[in-house]
């Protein structure tokens, strides 16, 4: 695991930085190596079940998109300079990256998203924008100029780009960052980085689950259950007046809305476990094969089960009342308090390497099982940690 970048205190940057101004971090990782080189990130662009982007084009011109997967021609035919190549979920693709997302360990696994890796051609950009999620931009081989404004006054896009490119930029701070370098940036911040020379940037985005996903996912499991329905038993002779609504009827439905809306509330935990485990459907583990060997299920019920996660498994719990919920991709149960200890190690297993738990009673053992058969979890072999 690596250390907190430049030894600063994880407290200190919660408290002055997280979601409020940017911050700068100089020689994060000094002698940072890249684990992945220029030539393996085209060749992860060019399978079909990784999500790539190459961005062509400048502030003058505008920005042009084309979207992977690509063909090897695609990068022979690239000019020398102005595009970037974009790679997601780098970390579920490439077990050697996977490191680096220990470098943010002390927020929420469950608000880690990604790890995006991006390889600019001299004069590489994709135009100046802003994100709605909390970014650390690290610097791998090469160099790249970052400009920043804070509190961007107009959040328009230009109508020209193919990309959402603020219309209009003003530089209100300027950094250049060299290999090992570190840049965090809070949601909102516009920011327009520039590939002074050949250079690859590491950025470990965090998710932000919207108001109109919970709200989905509440609808979702409202209507599964079929439990509200609009009722009219005061129903009067004078709201009868062929196709119109009275305004009574518009009353029971906002009552109706009022008390799916407690409901949601209520479930609250359900729904964000949900949403912010259920990951992209390419890179979703799926069942393996073959269901689980008797050797196999023996070593799950009745031993010390050596586990590891799926690369693209997403992972979270916690704690409601007298019990407590796992969440895995977007599914979710209720487990008895006793389960607690459990269900937090399970959301510290590693991707690959094996850990030894020791589930506590009967439906943990259960719930191991259809994890297993799922493909969220894999037996591992070897010893343990």
């Amino acid at each position: 695991m690596m250390a907190w970048p430049a030894g600063m205190n994880p407290a200190i940057f919660l408290d002055r930085h997280w979601q409020k101004t940017p911050l700068l971090i100089r020689d994060a990782l000094p002698g940072f190596v890249s684990p992945v080189s220029p030539e393996e990130l085209a060749g992860l662009a060019c399978e079909e079940d990784v999500e790539s982007r190459i961005v062509r084009g400048d502030q003058r011109d505008g920005w042009t998109l084309c979207e992977g997967p690509f063909k090897d021609d695609d990068f022979l035919s690239l000019p020398r300079r102005g595009w970037t190549l974009l790679v997601q979920d780098a970390e579920k693709h490439l077990p050697e990256t996977e490191t680096l997302m220990t470098l943010v360990s002390f927020l929420p696994s469950w608000r880690c998203d990604d790890l995006m890796i991006s390889y600019a051609a001299p004069g590489g950009s994709v135009g100046p924008h802003l994100d709605a999620y909390d970014v650390f931009l690290l610097q791998g081989p090469g160099s790249r100029t970052w400009s920043i404004d804070p509190a961007p006054t107009d959040t328009a896009w230009r109508d020209d780009c193919e990309l959402r490119v603020l219309r209009h930029f003003e530089v209100r701070r300027e950094v250049r960052l060299r290999t090992g370098d570190m840049l965090y940036l809070p949601p909102g911040v516009a920011h327009f980085g520039i590939g002074e020379e050949p250079s690859m940037t590491f950025s470990l985005g965090f998710r932000s689950p919207t108001a109109g996903a919970l709200l989905s996912e509440a609808a979702r499991q409202l209507e599964a259950r079929d439990e509200l329905f609009y009722e009219d038993p005061d129903l009067t002779v004078d709201e009868v007046g062929g196709g119109q609504i009275s305004d009574r009827a518009v009353a029971r439905a906002r009552t109706l809305m009022e008390k799916a809306a407690d409901d949601a509330a209520a479930r609250a935990a359900e729904h964000l476990g949900r949403v912010v485990t259920r990951g992209k459907p390419w890179v979703t583990p799926l069942p393996p094969e073959s269901d689980l060997t008797p050797a196999e299920l023996a070593v799950v019920r009745d031993g010390r089960p050596l586990l590891a996660r799926h690369p693209g498994s997403r992972l979270a719990w916690c704690r409601e009342g007298e019990s407590v919920w796992l969440f895995c991709d977007g599914d979710g149960w209720r487990l008895s308090l006793a389960a607690a200890g459990f269900c937090d190690a399970l959301c510290r297993l590693d991707v690959g390497a094996g850990t030894r738990l020791m589930p506590p009673n009967r439906e943990c053992r259960d719930l191991l099982c259809e994890l297993l058969r799922r493909g969220s979890l894999e037996l591992a072999e070897g010893p343990s940690p």
